[in-house]
C-alpha cells in the first residue's frame, strides 16, 4: 500500500472519530437508505461519496448482516457519487418538480438532455435520478434491481451513438430484420465484441424498432426481440449448429440439432437459435413468430419424450383414439394430451403426415375431459330436441347443431365460443368412448 493511500485512510479514520453522528449510525444494507440518511444529517462539507467511503472503511456497509465485499461496497460508493452528481448539476431544478414515469426510453432521453457534454455516462445519470426517487413505475420509485435494467439499456444506447450512421438506419419491425441489422453493426470497429442482444437493446432506445405503424414497441414487446437476440448470439458462438442448409420439416430440424447439441441447452432454444439465422423457412422465406412457437413446442415435446420412459415404451399408433387412450391410461394428466401427441410424433410413433389430425382429436378429447359437466348438461338438453336416433349416421352433426355453443368456451380464451366443427370432434371422441364402454359391458 502506497504512502498516499495510507495517509488517505488515516484522514478518513480521523474524520470518523471527529464526527459522533457517524459513529452512531447503524450499518446499512441498502444504498438508497444510506444516501437518504446521510442527506438528512447534512449539509456536509464533504461529499456523500466520501462519507460512504468512510462508512465502508469502518465496516458499516452490510449485505445480509455481514460486512459487504468489495464489489457491493463499490456499488454503494457509485450510488453515493451519483447522488452527489444529481445535487451538483442541479438536476432537480431542470426537472422542475416532475417525476419520470414514462418508462425506460423517456428516462434515457431526459438523461441525455441534462448531460449534453457527456460529463458522465448515461447509466450514471440514470442512477443519479434513481437516488432522488425520480424514476417512477406503478406509482412507486423503481427498485435497485429494476435500476439495473434501466442502466443496461442506457449503456447499450450510448455505445450505439458512437456510430455516425445510426440516424440513417431504417426502422425494423421484424425480429429477423432487427437481428440482421445488429449483425451488420457488429462489423463496425467500434461494435466489435458486443453481443447482438446488447446492440438490439440500443436500437430500441434509439427508436429504431417499431411496429407496422412506426410506433416504438413497448418494453413488454421488445423483451421478445431481446430474448431472440440472445439466441442469435448463441448461434454465432456455437459452430456445431451453424449450417448452410435451410429446413422446413420440424423433425429434420430436431434430428439435426439433437446430433449437434454439446451442452445442457433445450432443443426449443436451439430451434430458436437456428431460426434467428434464417435457417427455418417456408416457401423459401423465414417462418414467422407464430410458426417458430409451434416448432419450439414440438422441440420441447421431443425433449420431454427423451426423458419419459412411459412414452418411450409406447408402440406405434395408427389412429388418434389409440394414442389418446394410451396417454389417458398411462400418463399422469399433468401434461396436456396435445403436447404428448407431439412428443409421440417427434419420435415417429404416429404417422408423420397425421400430426394435425391427431392433435385436433387430442385437443377435443382434452376439452371433453375438462368440460365434462358443462358438456353433459348441454348434450342432455339438445337430445330432447332431436327426432333421430343415436344410431343415425349424422347423429353427432345434428346433436352439435342443437347444442348452445355460447355456453361452451375455449379452454385458453373464455371470451370465445368453440366452433361447430370442433364441437363435432368433441362429440365424436365422447361417443367413441361411450361405444367402447357399451361393448365392454
Amino acid at each position: 500500500m502506497s504512502d498516499n493511500v495510507t495517509n488517505y485512510k488515516v484522514r478518513q479514520r480521523e474524520f470518523y472519530n471527529q464526527n459522533l453522528w457517524l459513529q452512531e449510525l447503524e450499518p446499512f444494507e441498502d444504498s438508497l437508505t444510506m444516501i437518504k440518511t446521510l442527506q438528512l444529517k447534512g449539509p456536509h462539507k464533504v461529499s456523500l461519496s466520501y462519507l460512504c467511503l468512510v462508512l465502508i472503511e469502518e465496516g458499516k456497509i452490510y449485505v445480509e448482516r455481514r460486512v459487504a465485499d468489495n464489489n457491493r461496497a463499490e456499488e454503494f460508493r457509485r450510488h453515493a457519487a451519483a447522488a452527489d452528481f444529481y445535487s451538483r448539476e442541479k438536476i432537480e431544478t431542470v426537472l422542475g418538480g416532475i417525476e419520470l414515469n414514462g418508462g425506460i426510453i423517456e428516462t434515457i432521453d431526459f438523461s441525455s438532455q441534462v448531460n449534453p457534454k457527456r460529463k458522465r455516462s448515461l447509466s450514471y445519470v440514470v442512477t443519479s435520478l434513481w437516488t432522488a426517487d425520480k424514476i417512477i413505475e406503478n406509482g412507486k420509485p423503481i427498485t435497485r434491481s429494476r435500476l439495473s435494467t434501466y442502466t443496461r439499456y442506457a449503456s447499450s444506447y450510448e455505445m450505439l451513438q458512437k456510430i455516425p450512421s445510426l440516424k440513417d438506419l431504417e426502422n425494423t419491425s421484424n425480429p429477423i430484420e432487427t437481428i440482421r441489422t445488429a449483425r451488420e453493426l457488429k462489423k463496425n470497429e467500434k461494435m466489435k465484441g458486443l453481443s447482438i442482444e446488447y446492440i438490439v437493446s440500443g436500437l430500441w432506445v434509439a427508436k429504431k424498432i417499431t411496429d407496422q405503424n412506426r410506433k416504438v414497441l413497448s418494453e413488454k414487446k421488445i423483451e421478445t426481440f431481446i430474448r431472440l437476440s440472445g439466441a442469435a448470439d448463441y448461434y454465432d458462438r456455437h459452430r456445431e449448429i451453424q449450417t448452410d442448409e435451410t429446413f422446413e420439416d420440424p423433425i429434420e430440424i430436431i434430428d439435426f440439432l439433437r446430433g449437434r447439441r454439446r451442452d445442457d441447452v433445450s432443443l426449443s432454444y436451439l430451434v430458436t437459435a437456428l431460426w434467428t439465422a434464417g435457417k427455418i423457412t417456408k416457401n423459401d422465406k423465414p417462418i414467422d413468430i407464430r410458426g417458430l412457437k409451434r416448432y419450439c413446442i414440438l422441440a420441447s415435446a421431443s425433449d420431454f419424450f427423451d426423458n419419459d420412459k412411459v412414452l418411450q415404451s409406447a408402440g406405434f399408433f395408427n389412429s388418434p383414439k389409440e394414442a389418446i387412450d394410451y396417454l389417458r391410461k398411462n400418463m399422469s394428466g399433468e401434461v396436456s394430451i396435445t403436447y404428448l401427441v407431439g412428443s409421440l410424433w417427434t419420435a415417429r410413433k404416429i404417422p408423420l403426415d397425421s400430426l394435425r389430425e391427431f392433435q385436433l382429436m387430442a385437443g377435443a378429447a382434452e376439452y371433453g375431459i375438462k368440460k365434462s359437466i358443462e358438456l353433459a348438461e348441454e348434450i342432455e338438453r339438445a337430445k330432447s330436441k332431436l327426432t333421430i336416433q343415436p344410431t343415425h349416421s349424422s347423429y353427432s352433426y345434428h346433436l352439435a347443431k342443437k347444442m348452445d355453443r355460447t355456453t361452451l368456451r375455449h379452454l385458453n380464451d373464455d371470451s370465445k365460443s368453440i366452433s361447430l366443427t370442433y364441437l363435432r370432434l368433441i362429440l365424436k371422441y365422447a361417443m367413441s368412448i361411450h361405444s367402447d364402454e357399451t361393448h365392454s359391458t
